[in-house]
């Protein structure tokens, strides 16, 4: 954070149930749009699938004590070992607008040191969850 401002990037992705993979958007292949509650995927090819907004996932922009990447999204499964120890979903929180993870907000794990290991996300790897 710089200030009060602050400075991430805002990238969303979602599952496409019918062709069981992750859907990135904006990108150099495809255009999307919302409409009435969905969200419209159109590929060049003409091809075209509608995701409820419900499937949505936000980008959450951290990244490790040395400015790398951490590349964590909402829905991934992380391994947590400090705080709320186990495997763990991030979620978004509106009543405090924050990601979550275990009950404790994804940045004071990070922030805090706590070994975090992403092991998958919940659409890909569901059984991690049981």
């Amino acid at each position: 954070m710089k200030g009060n401002v602050m400075n991430r990037e805002i990238k969303f992705r979602a599952w496409d149930e019918v062709n069981q993979k992750t859907r990135y958007w904006p990108d150099k292949t495809n255009m999307t749009f919302w409409r009435d509650g969905e969200l419209v995927y159109f590929d060049h090819d003409g091809g075209r699938l509608i995701l409820s907004l419900s499937e949505e996932m936000q980008y959450t922009g951290l990244k490790d004590k040395n400015g790398k990447d951490l590349d964590w999204w909402e829905g991934d499964l992380l391994e947590l070992d400090g705080g709320a120890s186990g495997t763990h979903v991030i979620e978004w929180d509106n009543n405090g607008a924050c990601f979550m993870c275990g009950g404790d907000e994804l940045l004071v794990n990070v922030r805090d040191g706590y070994k975090t290991e992403k092991i998958g996300n919940i659409h890909e790897h569901p059984d991690l969850l049981e």
